[in-house]
């Protein structure tokens, strides 16, 4: 009896999720699970449900801006030396505008219809102001010679501005595009790394499967064996088990402890990716100027206006319309002549250099707003979105924030101020004849530097206003939500 008892206990097969090798096995398996569903989850959290549609409210601020700008230009008696490139100057910014309020109330696109439609606003807006000037409309009518090189320039202006706003538009949606969490594609490259391990651990835990086998058939034949020496084989068996599981424990926590060196570092790149980003995008203004200047210059000698009006200083001349504050010149309009020469500086981009009515020029801060204001709703949105936890914005750190604006503004102003403290120098050619022209101061030092802090300080005052509002417009909201 005691020996059919030994028999039917050995001949009874053990539970197979008993065995140390296919626990490991499930385990890990558990493991690859939910690594790649926790990858899942951050990659849902991170990216949050957008809209898409056409945006009329950003479409507006935008116009509302460009027409503001444009109507305190008119209060000059003559037009200033922004008032002609001033489009070309900010449509960059209104399309990095447009982009930024899709983002902030969560659309889809980078807004390319509505940045398109801004910088025609821009342009017409410039072009209506035009014709408020004395005996311009009868001038483009009598005058055909004036009234091409008029038409053309101002169209030359919308092109421009249409292509300009657009390509701002674009390269802010692909600068500030959303990143994806980095722990997600850690845990992801572990999950596939284990998911090969797999194959491997299924078939060493065959293998463990035969040789228990085997082990059995020997027991069946040596009947001499006593249970003492079994419970010893499987004290020994747990013994591995709890060590193994110790092993993976401890792989586990260097495996997490790397993952949080990983994210603590990726913050200190942030600041200055963003400078970065920020430096190109500050210089946009001043090279589609510099461009704009070249293919103006070649229009006119396309049309041999050189005979009606030389041109003197042409790139230097448009690119002055970035600066607040220049030395004034002003024109005496009460002669027979003045209303012909408004005209001219109403199209004729060179000749403005000889005329600012003023030393302060208001419209010089609308590629400023523009750029600031764009800039501030980024970083309330897009800073940091690679951080987020919960789905939430994040806005940038008041400290990065103001030294983000601040850049801006002093990357806009900087080059264009550096080139014109020296002065205007060049020849004047008429035909085979060439004329060497005086040094033309247009800025001083004192200058100089007012257009560094103009730039800095105006940056920083449409960034914290943007940021404060934009507090001021969701902090009820989330209260209303809280409290519901």
């Amino acid at each position: 009896m005691q020996q059919q008892d030994q028999t039917n206990k050995r001949e009874t097969p053990e539970p197979r999720g008993s065995t140390p090798g296919e626990h490991d096995r499930e385990s890990n398996e558990t493991h690859v699970f939910t690594d790649v569903e926790g990858s899942r989850n951050a990659t849902a959290i991170a990216s949050e449900p957008q809209r898409g549609g056409f945006d009329w409210l950003a479409l507006v601020v935008a116009l509302v801006i460009a027409a503001f700008f444009a109507l305190t230009a008119r209060f000059n008696s003559q037009p200033s030396p922004s008032f002609i490139p001033a489009a070309v100057f900010s449509a960059t910014g209104c399309g990095l505008l447009i982009t930024a309020l899709r983002k902030v109330r969560g659309r889809a696109g980078a807004g390319l219809r509505e940045a398109g439609l801004a910088g025609f606003g821009l342009a017409l807006f410039q072009f209506a102001i035009t014709f408020t000037y004395q005996d311009v409309l009868a001038t483009v009518r009598t005058i055909p010679e004036f009234s091409h090189a008029f038409l053309v320039t101002w169209g030359l202006i919308g092109l421009f501005a249409i292509v300009l706003s657009l390509a701002g538009a674009a390269i802010g949606h692909l600068a500030f595009a959303p990143l994806r969490a980095l722990p997600a594609r850690t845990a992801k490259q572990s999950s596939v790394e284990e998911e090969e391990e797999t194959p491997q651990l299924a078939g060493s835990n065959e293998a463990v499967v035969n040789e228990t086998l085997q082990s059995e058939q020997a027991n069946r034949v040596a009947e001499s064996e006593d249970e003492a020496g079994e419970d010893e084989t499987l004290q020994s068996g747990q013994a591995n088990g709890i060590a193994e599981g110790e092993e993976e424990d401890d792989a586990e926590e260097e495996e997490e402890d790397a993952e949080s060196t990983i994210v603590a570092a990726q913050p200190r790149s942030v600041l200055a990716n963003y400078a970065v980003t920020i430096l190109l995008l500050a210089l946009l203004p001043m090279m589609a100027g510099y461009v704009f200047a070249a293919v103006y210059d070649f229009a006119m000698n396309a049309l041999n206006v050189n005979h009606i009006s030389p041109g003197v200083f042409p790139t230097l001349s448009l690119l002055s319309g970035l600066l607040p504050w220049r030395l004034a010149a002003p024109i005496n309009l009460l002669s027979a002549n003045g209303s012909f020469i408004v005209f001219t500086l109403l199209w004729r981009i060179p000749d403005s250099v000889l005329g600012n009515p003023n030393v302060f020029d208001i419209q010089t801060l609308e590629p400023l707003l523009f750029n600031a204001a764009a800039l501030a709703f980024l970083l309330i949105t897009m800073y940091g979105n690679e951080k987020r936890a919960n789905g939430e914005r994040q806005a940038a750190p008041w400290g990065a924030f103001l030294l983000l604006e601040a850049l801006l503004g002093l990357i806009i102003i900087l080059p264009t101020n550096l080139w014109l403290l020296r002065g205007l120098e060049g020849v004047l050619q008429f035909g085979n004849q060439a004329i060497q022209l005086p040094t033309t101061q247009l800025i001083n030092p004192t200058l100089f530097a007012l257009n560094l802090l103009t730039g800095v300080i105006v940056c920083l005052l449409v960034g914290v206003i943007v940021r404060r509002q934009y507090q001021l417009w969701t902090t009820p909201r989330q209260v209303a939500v809280e409290e519901a």
